[in-house]
């Protein structure tokens, strides 16, 4: 412990150490002015710098501060002393709920009462909106026979949006929970509600009832693959466990969020009940139950039924469908080969056939990203002649084409194989829809309204209009409704996409009608319901297609399903109902690495969702985004190995360094993405740099910090290279049809390089700044994310996921770096450069967090969701 006894802190003085954890450290202290001991527990000083964090810690301490019940450690305050600050709490004697389990083994009415008071702890935790996260034995207190909850540090409040997460549960780098009373989401790093707390108490009551923690293993890592993927063995229970617990316990520790136990307040009456004698029932008596020993089958028993029960619903599913006769719903995972991982992730990459039966999917096989497609009934995937390079795959209604985009093109090619045939021109795509009568409506472009076409190809018109009044950037992710004429579609706003809204437009009429407020990538389903992606999870509501209208209050029908931030859901659906998704993966899922000569040194900076790393020009930080809950920048000290956050507000992205040592970045705070400036203190606002209704990303600084090299999205020319001076004027570098992006000054000043797909697919040119002469093209076949290499004389760029170095002066390419690192956009690049041949670069945090299996639903029906 850092503090002696005798140390004053306000009115509090330190009697001596209790213990300490990932937030903080915890002291018996003595309230010198009321005259009585207390627990203090010190706050990590991360959330008392800055008044951004202050302020939410406040907020939380209020929240926790309104838990008055007998079974919660009572939090008197939040207490500020200059540059630090503690939560006073109720000084709570007795021992840990896990000193008692290391000692003995509980019977089963005790461990039935000290399991309802913990629940009547959740429940007045869980009515107040705040969430524990990290309820275990250690936090569970037990004095002269009454149970007291403690510790909720890693608690949140219900109501915060992801972005505004725990101020209180977020000690940098430190792991949100314990191990073994994790649920499912917690592991993966997803958005937790009340029922991760539900989990954790399905947990702590397996443990007190058996004397075996319900998931364990040699290391966090084994401990985490039982909780995803095995059951605890339920044949530990005593014989004297009542039934309807161990059916408590099962739907507690259900791995499926939306069949596990929703309220705790219901544990607690099934727990009172269970410790109530049973009332004199008059009437006839029930058939004595079976003993459980006599009904438990052994688990190779269950998996063996389990097996033929699935391949006979696979077969039912596979016969000629009616009406009269539907399949119970089945779910089950399809595992891509060895050398296939799924890929294009941040944009929509998979699709589903109109009637069901077919997959196809964007990955990566042998080096390749290309679309492949396989039939559920089939062994293996096979890739689709010609997609090099696709994105957002999406069906005709017949099923017999797949669209997609590549090389600036929308594309088709039939499933059944043959060449593919260009449409027309589309710099990227951001989501398809095909009608029945031919129409295709897309979104061409980051910052467009939606095109339509024709499947026969002509020029693309538009048929929306972003309101940029209303702060609308982006219309993308459409789908037509049965009618042919009507569009569903997600409108970009200001603020993160669980902000974006649904809206829907006719064709014919032009006429638009908003939806729903709140989500992103709409799915009509023939059950009268409209499907959309909202925080981490598919959700559904009754809608009325020809009305355009939702009722009821919608409902969380698929959890862990991932996302992007640029909205795509890896989400699809057959209109009748056969689903198809990635699961989520953990957020902080990439580590930083350094690199040299071909060796890889991982830095001991925690595992994030990191991107576009670019070092400081001394060399010893790292500026990053970092897209965990909210898109925000962030730096990395090389010499003391910490991370700061630089910003708070909106979402915030590709960070540059400016020559005076302040940060450029883009944030969406006041509209579509525009430059701001800011200090990498973070302690001063940020200085806004442009005013834009287009998307616009820096790309770096001339070396005397007078001129800006940015991209800026144009609505008909695309992707744009733009300079603009410090007195804010404005001159063109690269504005062709082709889009150019990820502009790079030389260290001398005198050169920019960049990438463009003017040649079709990305390569990399290189430019006088003041110069008339035409561009250079340096990478032969392609190439993007250029980077000088710091003497000016070479660009490094990645192609065909290695790394190349390209003299200036002439001379052919040759590779600097064939190492396994994860590649970047054409926008920024996923590196930078210390030294020559010295690189920070990203690799995923272990082996296998890239998605390696599709997960399938057949017979999906969500739950219905009733009008109020």
């Amino acid at each position: 412990m850092r503090l002696k006894p005798g140390t004053r802190l306000g009115n509090y003085e330190v009697i001596g150490g209790i213990g300490e954890g990932g937030m903080g450290e915890v002291y018996r202290a003595r309230d010198t002015v009321l005259q009585r001991e207390i627990a203090l527990k010190l706050v990590h000083p991360d959330f008392c710098h800055h008044e951004d964090s202050l302020a939410r810690l406040r907020r939380e301490a209020r929240a926790l501060a309104s838990l008055n019940h007998p079974n919660v450690a009572t939090l008197h305050e939040l207490a500020e002393f200059g540059g630090s600050c503690g939560l006073v709490m109720e000084l709570i004697g007795g021992e840990t709920l896990a000193d008692v389990l290391r000692r003995q083994r509980l019977n089963v009415e005790e461990a039935l009462r000290i399991a309802t008071q913990i629940a009547a702890a959740l429940d007045a935790a869980h009515e107040r909106g705040v969430i524990h996260r990290d309820l275990k034995p250690a936090n569970i207190k037990i004095t002269s026979g009454q149970v007291k909850v403690l510790d909720f540090g890693l608690a949140k409040s219900a109501s915060e949006d992801a972005d505004t997460a725990s101020t209180l549960m977020t000690a940098a780098g430190a792991v949100l929970g314990t191990a073994p009373y994790m649920s499912p989401e917690q592991t993966r790093g997803e958005p937790v509600d009340a029922r991760t707390d539900i989990w954790a108490f399905g947990c702590v009551l397996f443990e007190m009832l058996t004397g075996r923690q319900a998931f364990d293993g040699g290391t966090r890592s084994d401990i985490v693959a039982a909780i995803i993927h095995r059951d605890p063995d339920y044949a530990l229970l005593p014989a004297q466990t009542p039934e309807s617990i161990e059916r408590l316990i099962r739907r507690c520790l259900n791995k499926d969020q939306g069949r596990r136990l929703r309220d705790i307040g219901d544990a607690r009456l099934e727990l009172e009940d269970a410790t109530q004698p049973s009332p004199r029932v008059v009437g006839p008596h029930p058939a004595p139950a079976a003993p459980r020993s006599a009904i438990r089958m052994r688990p190779f028993a269950l998996v063996a039924i389990g097996a033929v029960v699935g391949a006979l619903a696979a077969w039912i599913w596979l016969q000629p469908r009616s009406a009269a006769r539907r399949a119970e719903e089945v779910r089950f995972s399809i595992a891509l080969a060895d050398d296939e991982r799924l890929t294009a992730t941040d944009l929509r990459s998979l699709t589903i056939a109109p009637d069901g039966r077919t997959v196809v999917f964007v990955a990566t096989r042998g080096g390749t990203t290309q679309l492949m497609a396989r039939t559920l009934n089939s062994n293996a995937a096979r890739a689709l002649q010609g997609t090099v390079g696709a994105i957002t795959p999406f069906f005709s209604p017949d099923g017999r084409w797949v669209a997609f985009f590549a090389d600036g093109k929308l594309k088709k090619v039939q499933l059944s194989g043959g060449s593919p045939i260009e449409i027309c021109d589309a710099p990227d795509g951001l989501g398809g829809t095909w009608s029945a009568s031919g129409t295709i409506v897309f979104a061409s472009a980051t910052g467009s309204a939606l095109q339509a076409t024709t499947a026969d190809g002509g020029a693309p018109k538009r048929v929306t209009e972003l309101e940029v009044s209303r702060g609308e950037f982006s219309h993308r992710w459409p789908e037509f409704l049965p009618d042919g004429d009507t569009v569903l579609f997600t409108v970009g706003t200001v603020g993160e996409w669980d902000d974006a809204e649904i809206a829907a437009q006719s064709l014919s009429s032009g006429k638009r009608t908003m939806i729903l407020k709140g989500g992103t990538n709409p799915h009509y389903l023939d059950t009268k319901q409209l499907l959309y992606a909202h925080d981490g999870a598919i959700w559904a509501t009754t809608f009325d297609e020809r009305q355009l209208t939702v009722s009821g209050s919608p409902a969380r029908v698929l959890e862990g399903v991932a996302t992007s931030a640029d909205g795509a859901a890896q989400f699809a659906t057959s209109v009748d109902g056969t689903a198809v998704y990635y699961a989520s993966t953990p957020a902080s899922s990439r580590r930083l690495v350094m690199v040299e000569g071909g060796a890889l040194t991982p830095l001991a900076a925690p595992p994030h969702s990191y991107l576009t790393p670019r070092i400081s020009p001394d060399g010893s930080r790292v500026l990053l985004g970092m897209a965990d809950a909210a898109e925000h920048v962030w730096s990395y000290d090389l010499r003391q190995g910490t991370l700061t956050q630089l910003t708070f507000e909106g979402a915030n992205r590709t960070p540059i360094w400016e020559p005076n040592g302040r940060v450029t970045f883009a944030s969406n705070r006041n509209g579509p993405f525009n430059l701001f400036s800011v200090a990498p203190s973070a302690a001063d606002a940020a200085d806004r740099l442009t005013a834009a209704d287009a998307l616009q990303l820096p790309g770096s600084w001339s070396p005397d910090g007078q001129t800006l090299a940015f991209m800026e999205q144009h609505p008909v020319t695309g992707r744009d290279v733009w300079l603009m001076r410090r007195d804010g004027h404005r001159t063109a570098f690269a504005t062709s049809a082709a889009d150019e992006s990820a502009p790079r000054f030389s260290p001398d000043g005198r050169w920019i390089a960049y990438a463009s797909t003017e040649a079709g697919p990305p390569n990399v040119y290189v430019r006088r700044v003041n110069d008339a002469a035409p561009s250079r093209r340096l990478s032969p076949a392609s190439g993007s994310e250029p980077v000088w290499r710091p003497d000016g004389a070479a660009i490094y760029f990645r192609s065909e996921g290695k790394l190349f170095v390209a003299p200036v002066n002439g001379g052919s390419p040759r590779v600097a770096i064939d190492v396994e690192t994860l590649p970047g956009t054409l926008d920024a690049a996923s590196y930078d450069v210390v030294a020559n041949n010295r690189f920070v670069m990203m690799t995923s945090a272990s082996a296998g967090t890239e998605p390696s299996q599709l997960q399938m639903i057949l017979n999906w029906r969500p739950a219905p969701v009733s009008s109020p």
